[in-house]
């Protein structure tokens, strides 16, 4: 079986920070300091993609116990984007 490197290597979101350290440590690297200035930028980015999600107004939901899947929904939308246990 041929695995990808997506399907062989497992990332973490919380270990961005630590990342983003280790990049900046060997400051005289202008690779590892634009990989850590973008970490940043798109971790800002899901920040507020994942807050909008949450603030945007429903136009309908479900029952917790109902799994209805329409994108209006705001339980729905949460919980397609992983986002219902990060409240």
């Amino acid at each position: 079986m041929i695995m990808s490197n997506k399907d062989a290597l497992r990332t973490y979101p919380e270990m961005n920070k630590n990342i983003v350290g280790i990049l900046r440590i060997n400051s005289d690297n202008p690779t590892g300091l634009y990989a850590a200035n973008r970490i940043e930028e798109l971790e800002s980015r899901v920040k507020e993609l994942e807050e909008k999600i949450r603030n945007e107004p429903s136009w309908g939901c479900c029952p917790q116990d109902v799994k209805c899947h329409d994108e209006g929904c705001k339980s729905c939308r949460l919980r397609y984007y992983g986002l219902e246990d990060k409240q």
